[in-house]
């Protein structure tokens, strides 16, 4: 199994492309103002909190800013798991462990891919413990994988 990066701590949007793209250029040169909605939200930003998020946090925080094509809830939580990962924090062990016990199997599994990416000797023991209840066969599959890189 391969888990692919989401662009490091980058977890929604593709800023790279508004950056470099020829036309925005003249614009991003003389823009000075920031967005008062944007900086607002940027205040209740945080990668855990969107890894765990509940309804409410999703819909105050999240949907306003989803521009239409990530469409779950899911997608977020999934791809703050994988920018917590990138991060190889030990911090964000707990949080991930939290979400391998109770997000949907698709979050539940680059929770285990993020694990293994941060590594140490905590996020080795939640995995082993997690494999012992673990029912989806994808995410067994990316504790074993995650597992595997320990050895």
């Amino acid at each position: 199994m391969e888990i692919r990066e989401v662009n490091g701590g980058r977890i929604h949007g593709c800023d790279v492309c508004q950056e470099v793209c020829p036309r925005k250029k003249k614009f991003l040169q003389t823009a000075t103002k920031g967005d008062s909605f944007l900086d607002l939200l940027a205040n209740e930003l945080d990668l855990e909190k969107l890894l765990l998020m509940e309804d409410t946090y999703y819909e105050k925080i999240v949907h306003p800013i989803m521009y239409n094509y990530i469409k779950s809830k899911k997608v977020f939580q999934r791809n703050a798991a994988i920018a917590l990962g990138n991060s190889q924090d030990e911090k964000h062990v707990l949080a991930l462990t939290t979400a391998l016990n109770t997000c949907d199997p698709m979050v539940r599994e680059y929770a285990a891919w993020a694990l293994g990416n941060i590594g140490g000797e905590m996020a080795k023991a939640k995995l082993e413990k997690e494999l012992e209840h673990e029912q989806t066969d994808i995410v067994k599959e990316a504790i074993n994988t995650a597992l595997a890189k320990f050895q």
